[in-house]
């Protein structure tokens, strides 16, 4: 697998020829934040962050055009997930490239559910910044590369009413109507933050920062208004699993 800086050219040249054929394609997961980051790239050096795919987000109305876009581009698709009826994802392989991953269509279904149907112009190139940051705080098992991208993202972003960072306003649709992912959100977000203190110390300008932005997160989510279904669900709390059992992204 090429590293981070030799993928980028690969990625962003991939992502102009399928707009070139009228394609809606956009990098997501660990490597859209580093495609995504600036100043926060050094957490990834810091903490020797790698990357082992390239995933994609697209529109299902487009399934057809994408799978024949991606075979003229010398990728293979997985064969025993090729037929499976509403998988939601394309599975593929580029040995050439060294490249593996998966397109997912419509919405991405893990541990909690991101819908981002009519979202994807928001950005040219990767998943747009509130449901990048929902990608990867959605994660049911959450990891040190997880902790890195939740850091890497709130270091070099703000929270806005645009989608030139995190869209408060598509944050709160989501918070405000999902129980159970403010749950996993809140978990991880603990997470972070300890990573962070540890990987920097306590009195480091990273974690400062990293910190502040956490706990705007926090608040925002905190105090976005419910929904009848959030607060039903509240009622039994963490008595009641409250996380689909699937792999995580």
């Amino acid at each position: 697998m090429p590293g981070a800086s030799e993928l980028e050219p690969i990625a962003r040249n991939f992502l102009q020829r399928a707009a070139a054929q009228g394609l809606v394609l956009r990098v997501c997961g660990g490597f859209a934040v580093w495609l995504r980051a600036s100043d926060g790239r050094a957490i990834a050096s810091r903490t020797a962050r790698t990357y082992s795919d390239l995933d994609f987000v697209a529109y299902s109305a487009q399934h057809r055009q994408l799978q024949a876009f991606l075979r003229a581009e010398g990728f293979v698709e997985d064969a025993a997930t090729a037929t499976v009826p509403g998988l939601g994802r394309i599975i593929f392989a580029n040995q050439k490239l060294n490249l593996h991953g998966d397109v997912f269509l419509d919405r991405l279904v893990f541990t909690h559910t991101i819908d981002f149907l009519g979202r994807l112009e928001r950005d040219q190139a990767t998943l747009p910044l509130a449901e990048l940051l929902l990608q990867k705080l959605q994660i049911g098992r959450f990891n040190e590369k997880d902790a890195v991208d939740v850091a890497m993202l709130v270091h070099d972003h703000a929270f806005t009413s645009d989608a030139s960072g995190f869209e408060t306003d598509r944050l709160k649709a989501v918070f405000g109507a999902d129980w159970g992912l403010c749950q996993t959100c809140a978990d991880n977000i603990a997470r972070t933050r300890d990573f962070i203190g540890q990987a920097y110390g306590g009195g480091d300008p990273v974690t400062r920062r990293v910190s502040a932005q956490l706990d705007a997160l926090t608040a925002l989510m905190n105090a976005t208004p419910k929904t009848l279904s959030w607060r039903l669900r509240a009622l039994p709390g963490r008595l009641v699993n409250w996380r689909n059992a699937v792999d995580d992204l």
